[in-house]
């Protein structure tokens, strides 16, 4: 919802894009490894790990993030100090996550294998000679330097920005530390593609959902006994 209060994020969503898809499997495959962790069901592994073959083929490696936030997940599942159960859903899941991430390669070495050189060359080295070296860069257009995905973020959720402080402060408390980590790796690409000169919006859109999460987490103080001061801090930051 206050997403939503922004009209940069309404005309932005009016653009079709791939990314929408790579939120989509990437929310459901953490939610299934949130499962996983809960119930240990080898069921949710295997959701997990389709949905994120399925935000593969949506656009590609994007949804590393949502990959190493749910092996995180997944890996932390511990019952009477054993992992091995863990483990062998893991390998599972990525066995079902080559399974449906390759199948497109797949079908075109099946249907089309004169036209596999040139998709190969776009899923393993499309994206590294071309974005990440440098091509395309053009200082005229809508590069910045370091900073331009953090305005992003900014942008993105700045009515929310109160509750984003309480988040982070409230998730600290708490040490939740798996919690942090997995938002680590979302946010990661905030950080790591900063470092290259070509910077796009949608290259971070693993982001919002960790956005999401931390300002939902900021509710907490106001439905516990209220913490005034940290309220006064977060509005005074914000």
């Amino acid at each position: 919802g206050l997403f939503l209060l922004n009209p940069a994020t309404i005309a932005y969503a009016r653009s079709t894009m791939a990314e929408p898809c790579i939120l989509f499997w990437g929310c459901v495959a953490l939610v299934a490894a949130t499962k996983y962790m809960e119930s240990g069901g080898s069921r949710y592994a295997v959701l997990c790990a389709a949905a994120l073959g399925l935000g593969f083929l949506s656009k590609l490696w994007l949804i590393l993030p949502f990959c190493a936030a749910a092996a995180l997940l997944v890996l932390a599942r511990d019952v009477d100090g054993k992992r091995s159960k863990s483990f062998r859903d893991a390998a599972l899941g990525l066995l079902v996550f080559l399974a449906v991430g390759g199948s497109h390669l797949l079908v075109v070495h099946w249907l089309a294998p004169e036209s596999m050189p040139v998709w190969l060359t776009t899923y393993f080295k499309g994206a590294a000679t071309t974005r990440f070296a440098g091509a395309g860069y053009d200082p005229r257009m809508w590069y910045k330097p370091g900073w331009f995905y953090l305005a992003i973020l900014f942008k993105s959720q700045l009515v929310g920005l109160p509750l984003l402080y309480l988040g982070i402060a409230d998730l600290v408390r708490r040490r939740r530390l798996l919690a942090l980590g997995c938002l680590a790796w979302l946010l990661g690409p905030v950080l790591v593609l900063s470092f290259f000169k070509v910077k796009e919006a949608p290259y971070i859109c693993s982001a919002y959902p960790a956005l999401a999460i931390l300002m939902a987490c900021g509710f907490r103080p106001f439905l516990l006994p209220i913490r005034s001061l940290e309220v006064m801090l977060s509005a005074l930051a914000s």
